[in-house]
């Protein structure tokens, strides 16, 4: 559930508990939430919460979005973050903005509509970013406050208090995809069959759900990796042969005395099979040349594959056990080691095989995670945010004509990027006044051959529109 729609919950229920019942909310409130309380003596006392909220100080609070108790009691936020989700973030999620610490869907929220404080008159709603009568024809015009007055537009894909309709309220915890309630996990956890799980880490879920990594594999930045191979136990950060080596002879802490060498895990005068003598008589060791990587395939031949942190020896040849940071064997040919850099990588980003593909977007590949480079023609990236990469057409948005944050004023819609009063070809006008605007219908998924008609082909993880028909622009996962 996104932070707007979480506070709206916890506040109707605290109202609701204090036998409030008179608050109008668009999308979600533009205060804190919470109530105070005062003792006989002008100090606080402490009051009873409705769920998943915090007593900071005698006032209730929500500790996912409240700056001042992001996560608990007193813990602020720096200068120009915000907080979501109980932690401090220098951005809100989505289309989401800060606004004096907390985020609010500036698309929707009639106390901060199409920017921070922009509150619309009484009657208003906020619809796009912009005041409204009424609301868009791809938004929901909800019934808004514990009363039933005070109408609001909601997303129904997306709100959490809204989720496929209104009224239909996502559980803490949980976010409104595509009008369905999901589990909202943190970082690089997503969710697996109701669970949250680390896709970076987790052997059975490696970096996809039910991907799971074979035996003798272990999971890293989600890739399968080998792990120490047969034979080979972990010593540190080295893979060592136990029965065979004279510094870890037996167990990772033994080591044999000089003129004495490891066979068999223990210390003695010579080696018994399948070990091989090395060494010169003052310094001999025995090895497994086919799994020993100091040794690997003949006595003294050590591995040195490139950017490898682990490396290992199977059937005499040189193995990637594991990667240094910030790279990774996408090719998977020992011989080259971990050849791709997996920080700056567009193709590889934070891993083998996660290529960047942002929408209407030149992706680029920044410390392991995918950024804009630039937007294609005629789109902006409003929200920076870079996973959705450039989201707005300011050919035809009517909150960010030409460019972002440049509204088109009451009557007016966006057309090729300048506000005027009709859409001229190839865009068509679609919607009503004062809600009207301009689409390409023949490649506007959401707007695709006809006003209204918006793609949602199954399996996609991004669709698109050519002539006029629905097109599969990005197929997902699997």
């Amino acid at each position: 559930m996104n932070s707007c729609n979480l506070r709206s919950l916890l506040l109707l229920a605290a109202l609701a508990l204090s036998g409030c019942g008179d608050a109008a909310l668009v999308d979600g409130p533009s205060d804190g939430g919470g109530m105070d309380a005062a003792g006989l003596d002008g100090g606080s006392m402490d009051v009873s919460c409705a769920e998943a909220q915090l007593s900071c100080g005698g006032r209730c609070v929500d500790p996912t979005v409240d700056p001042a108790h992001c996560g608990a009691c007193g813990a602020a936020c720096a200068a120009g973050q915000a907080c979501v989700a109980g932690a401090c973030v220098m951005s809100c999620p989505g289309t989401e903005a800060a606004c004096d610490g907390q985020c609010f869907n500036l698309q929707t929220d009639g106390s901060n509509c199409g920017a921070c404080g922009r509150a619309c008159a009484a009657g208003q709603v906020c619809s796009l970013g912009r005041c409204a009568a009424t609301c868009d024809a791809s938004l929901a015009t909800c019934a808004g406050g514990a009363d039933g007055g005070g109408a609001y537009c909601a997303d129904t894909r997306t709100s959490g208090l809204n989720c496929g309709a209104c009224g239909v309220a996502c559980a803490a915890g949980h976010v409104c995809v595509d009008g369905a309630c999901a589990l909202s996990c943190a970082g690089a956890q997503r969710d697996c069959g109701g669970v949250c799980r680390d896709l970076a880490t987790d052997d059975a879920n490696c970096g996809a759900c039910g991907n799971a990594c074979p035996p003798g594999n272990t999971c890293a930045a989600g890739v399968c990796e080998v792990s120490c191979g047969a034979g080979l136990s972990q010593c540190g950060e080295g893979c060592f042969n136990l029965q065979t080596d004279n510094a870890h002879c037996g167990d990772c802490a033994t080591s044999c005395a000089a003129g004495r060498v490891c066979s068999g895990g223990a210390c003695g005068t010579t080696c018994a099979a399948p070990a091989t003598t090395c060494g010169p008589s003052e310094a001999r060791f025995c090895a497994n040349t086919a799994i020993d990587p100091a040794n690997c395939g003949r006595c003294e031949r050590e591995c040195a594959l490139a950017n490898t942190q682990i490396q290992g020896c199977t059937g005499g040849e040189c193995a990637v056990v594991r990667c240094a940071v910030g790279f990774g064997d996408c090719d998977g040919a020992a011989a080259n080691g971990c050849e791709t850099g997996t920080a700056s990588s567009a193709a590889h980003c934070g891993g083998c095989g996660r290529a960047c593909l942002l929408a209407h977007a030149t992706p680029a590949c920044a410390a392991g995670a995918c950024a804009v480079m630039a937007c294609d023609a005629g789109f902006a990236d409003c929200d920076r945010v870079a996973s959705n990469g450039c989201e707005v057409d300011t050919r035809t948005d009517n909150a960010n004509c030409g460019t972002c944050g440049v509204g088109c004023a009451a009557g007016q819609v966006c057309s090729g990027g300048v506000c005027g009063a009709t859409c001229a070809a190839p865009f068509a006008t679609c919607g009503t006044a004062p809600m009207a605007f301009c689409a390409n219908t023949a490649i506007d998924p959401t707007n695709c051959g006809a006003c209204g008609t918006v793609c949602a082909l199954a399996h996609v993880a991004a669709n698109g529109c050519a002539g006029g028909a629905c097109t599969p622009a990005r197929c997902a996962a699997g």
